[in-house]
């Protein structure tokens, strides 16, 4: 009672701010007028500093990222992944690799738009590739720009000749590199192919001699044959139904596409309509058949 300094540490206990245990410095965080050594709130937040995950800076919040139990305003790594918060990119997400595909300094994992093409990755169809059009030709959800196949025909782009029409069978009848499905002339001999009376065959002069609008490099029909002379369609152009007038009986019919595909194949006589009415408007070549001869007529689908 008659002691002018209790715990002895050189402090008179007028002055001394934990006058019953010692501490020289007088250290007082908080400024409370308690010393640290004697306060069980160094920082007064209101957590008690067996419980505070930051004993030493107020933070009542307690708020750890990774969960190491230092708090995110005392912890030098708040998402622990061994890269210092003030070099770390996302210093709240764990990205050890640091990508930043944008280099906006902003890394990836917290990058909410990583090719910064003004579309959010969420609903970017090329998250890490710029395409702020989002192309997408084959509707698969994946952007052109980052898609090696962007028909969805099962060929890469650098090796289909026809990136952007589907073509699985790649026919190229001119062989110049170019699909028939995106090759505006097919047979390479300068008429395009809506014009051509041969379009998968070559005739830049296109001469047809019974001008049965098939050139004679690819009809059939010699000049003279009395079995298939008479036979005409129509009406052509046909807005999808038409006949095939002057066959004697019964006639086999294949119908194909500028690429030479069968589209439809079906027997049909003189008094019977063929009915294409769900086919594209495009050209098509009409095979007549009959008892072995055959007759190609080209057909115009409005």
């Amino acid at each position: 009672a008659c002691d002018d300094d209790i715990d002895g540490d050189g402090v008179l206990n007028g002055d001394d701010n934990c006058p019953t245990t010692p501490n020289p410095d007088q250290a007082d965080l908080d400024n409370d007028g308690q010393g640290d050594v004697c306060d069980n709130d160094d920082d007064n937040d209101g957590v008690l500093d067996g419980d505070d995950n930051c004993p030493f800076d107020a933070n009542p919040d307690q708020i750890d990222t990774d969960n190491d139990g230092v708090g995110n305003l005392c912890d030098d790594d708040d998402d622990g992944d061994g890269v210092l918060d003030v070099d770390d990119n996302c210093p709240l997400t764990p990205n050890p690799d640091q990508a930043d595909s944008d280099n906006d300094g902003q890394g990836d994992a917290c990058d909410e738009d990583d090719d910064n093409d003004g579309i959010i990755d969420a609903d970017d169809n090329c998250p890490l590739t710029p395409n702020p059009n989002q192309a997408d030709s084959d509707n698969d959800g994946q952007g052109d720009v980052c898609d090696n196949d962007d028909d969805n025909d099962g060929v890469l782009d650098g090796d289909d000749n026809c990136p952007f029409d589907a073509n699985p069978d790649q026919i190229d009848t001119d062989n110049d590199g170019v699909g028939n499905l995106c090759d505006d002339d097919d047979d390479g001999d300068g008429v395009l192919d809506v014009d051509d009376n041969c379009p998968l065959t070559p005739n830049p002069d296109q001469a047809d001699s019974d001008n049965d609008g098939v050139g004679n490099a690819c009809d059939d029909l010699s000049v003279g044959d009395n079995i298939l002379s008479n036979i005409v369609l129509y009406p052509n152009p046909s807005n999808g139904l038409f006949s095939i007038k002057g066959i004697p009986g019964e006639a086999k019919v294949d119908i194909f596409d500028l690429t030479g595909r069968i589209v439809l194949t079906t027997k049909t006589d003189s008094t019977s309509t063929i009915d294409i009415s769900n086919f594209s408007s495009a050209v098509y070549l009409v095979s007549i058949t009959i008892d072995g001869n055959r007759k190609v007529i080209q057909l115009i689908k409005e």
